[in-house]
């Protein structure tokens, strides 16, 4: 049975992904992920350390090291991450924590690729209610791939709005997080939330 609207939702609009090589795929555009993708999300992920809290962690050590503030070493963070030139005292500072950074973007690279998968699963599963997703996923071709993520993107941006930056205390709380912790993103009333999109994309 239906949901007994009053007044009936929007009709979606719909976004072509692929071209003549890969195959078109027709993908509903609902402005959110839905609850279900939502959660689908947070169950692929469920076993993966939040980025945010791999980073905090690093930053804390960093910090207590150097005797900075634990923003100024995840900026030092976020811009290795990012490939970012470093000014002379935090390019000594990195050095001097080469370890901790390269361990940092390790942790990084296998969370962002988990996080795609998880996301470009939700769609090809709730959304387009393929069954057999985790075998179309492994071969499925990367412009489809990398278009889908784009407009999995684009949707979960939509539901976070303009989130603020870290303060101190937060990330000073970071690192006693739980491996299963993330940050509120996605639909308000799932109750649950995917992980958070990853704000850098390391080589």
């Amino acid at each position: 049975m239906a949901l007994p609207f009053v007044v009936q939702p929007k009709a979606a609009e719909v976004r072509r992904v692929g071209n003549e090589t890969t195959g078109i795929l027709e993908v509903p555009v609902r402005g959110g992920l839905t609850v279900g993708e939502s959660d689908f999300v947070a169950d692929q992920m469920e076993s993966e350390e939040s980025a945010y809290v791999a980073k905090a962690k690093a930053a804390e050590v960093i910090a207590t090291a150097e005797s900075i503030t634990r923003v100024e070493a995840l900026a030092i963070i976020e811009s290795m991450l990012d490939g970012a030139e470093l000014e002379p005292k935090a390019r000594e500072i990195a050095e001097r924590h080469e370890e901790t950074l390269l361990r940092v973007a390790g942790q990084f690279r296998r969370y962002v690729r988990t996080y795609r998968r998880a996301v470009v699963g939700a769609i090809l599963h709730i959304r387009l209610g393929v069954k057999d997703w985790q075998r179309e996923l492994e071969q499925l071709d990367p412009v489809l791939f990398d278009g889908l993520y784009q407009l999995a993107t684009e949707e979960q941006t939509a539901d976070q709005g303009d989130a603020e930056p870290p303060t101190e205390e937060e990330l000073g709380k970071q690192p006693e997080a739980s491996s299963s912790a993330s940050e509120p993103t996605g639909p308000r009333s799932s109750g649950r939330s995917p992980a958070p999109i990853p704000a850098s994309s390391p080589a």
